[in-house]
């Protein structure tokens, strides 16, 4: 309505020049102009360009005012005060996409494992290796899972790169985590790998990737609130196709038990989350998913015997879900409220191997293992525990 005044000023001073002595009668929404031309005279010429120079800086003056200013508006012959409201743009953070896909086959890329090379203390030696499957969309997945490496936590008893029991409590010294924090000992035995992170800082990680199996010790100085990271893997003789060579083709089983001097071991109110499925039957027809996308195998046929891939050329013809894993996964701030719950499992369910055996009663008493809701087919698992207090 500002730009309304003007118009009517360079109206008024035409009629004016011209000696007219009637004024016209406009509506809000009218907007007559008098634009000079070249036969006009000088006088209306000088009025038109005063009037089009105070427009000008009318509208600069309005383009200038604050964004919160009151606008006087005409509405006939009332005026209304109208409050311009600024709204500010929010920007919403979209989640990160994480990539899904089903295989079918081996990796089409072995690698020697980088883990564990070599045993020098007995023959029951598996190398684990890594595999590289690339799915239909050409994304290139790492097989059984993208592990980290990094130094090994100290040996209660391995025979493999050790003698067997080992003089643990000479070898182990604290990793602050935190200054001033509380100093804590743990004791930690995975079937096959495990790599171990608190408040976000890595902790140490299994000495050997595959077999033998071996049960390591732990300190470090950490604050509360405690989260307790870990990545899990039931390694794999075909990489891909989750299975062992034991007397043919063998889908293995995982599992992982941690007991800890603040009162903290593996129950269920720890959450594991699975991202490698497989052996599979019929693209994973059998997989579920809750809610929150979490993958759930236990409705799979999950035994050498049920899953008929195994015997029906398992190489080119058993299938594999996949699941891209957070990066952020072991940050003490990661969002795992919506993971599912742990699945307790005995010892029974799990090993027999005297590298977890010969301290079930003494460091693991009364713990149980834990691990998603298959042993067997759920290869590559992160759990996850926050701790409060102790």
């Amino acid at each position: 309505m500002r730009k309304l005044l003007p118009s009517l000023i360079i109206f008024g001073l035409l009629l004016a020049a011209c000696g007219s002595t009637e004024t016209p009668a406009a509506s809000p929404t009218e907007a007559p102009a008098a634009e000079p031309t070249a036969t006009e005279p000088p006088a209306v010429e000088e009025a038109a360009e005063e009037a089009a120079v105070a427009e000008t800086e009318s509208e600069s003056a309005v383009e200038n005012e604050s964004e919160a200013e009151s606008v006087a508006v005409e509405t006939g012959s009332e005026t209304e005060t109208v409050e311009e409201v600024v709204v500010e743009e929010t920007t919403v953070e979209e989640p990160v996409e994480l990539l899904s896909a089903i295989t079918t086959g081996i990796a089409q890329n072995i690698y020697p494992g980088e883990v564990t090379s070599d045993c020098t203390n007995t023959n029951d030696f598996r190398t684990g290796n890594y595999g590289e499957l690339t799915d239909d969309n050409g994304n290139v997945w790492m097989v059984p899972a993208p592990v980290a490496g990094g130094f090994t936590n100290v040996d209660v008893y391995n025979d493999c790169t050790g003698s067997g029991e080992n003089d643990y409590e000479s070898e182990l010294t604290t990793q602050v985590i935190d200054e001033g924090g509380t100093e804590i000992t743990g004791y930690v035995f995975a079937d096959n790998y495990y790599e171990m992170y608190v408040n976000g800082t890595f902790t140490g990680r299994d000495a050997v990737n595959f077999t033998t199996f071996n049960t390591h010790a732990v300190q470090f100085q950490a604050e509360y609130p405690m989260t307790y990271a870990f990545l899990l893997v039931d390694w794999e003789e075909y990489n891909g196709i989750g299975m062992e060579e034991l007397r043919g083709y063998h889908a293995g089983d995982g599992g992982f038990i941690a007991n800890f001097s603040d009162g903290t071991s593996t129950n269920d109110d720890w959450v594991c989350k699975s991202f490698y499925v497989a052996p599979l039957d019929d693209a994973g027809a059998c997989l579920a998913f809750d809610e929150h996308g979490n993958v759930d195998s236990s409705g799979c046929a999950s035994s050498d015997q049920a899953i008929s891939c195994i015997s029906n050329d398992p190489e080119n013809t058993c299938n594999a879900y996949l699941e891209q894993m957070p990066s952020n996964w072991m940050e003490s701030d990661f969002d795992d409220s919506n993971w599912p719950a742990a699945s307790r499992y005995t010892a029974d369910d799990v090993t027999n191997q005297v590298g977890f055996r010969n301290y079930e009663d003494t460091l693991f008493g009364g713990v149980n293992f834990v691990w998603s809701s298959n042993l067997v087919l759920d290869n590559a698992v992160v759990c996850r525990l926050t701790v409060q207090a102790p």
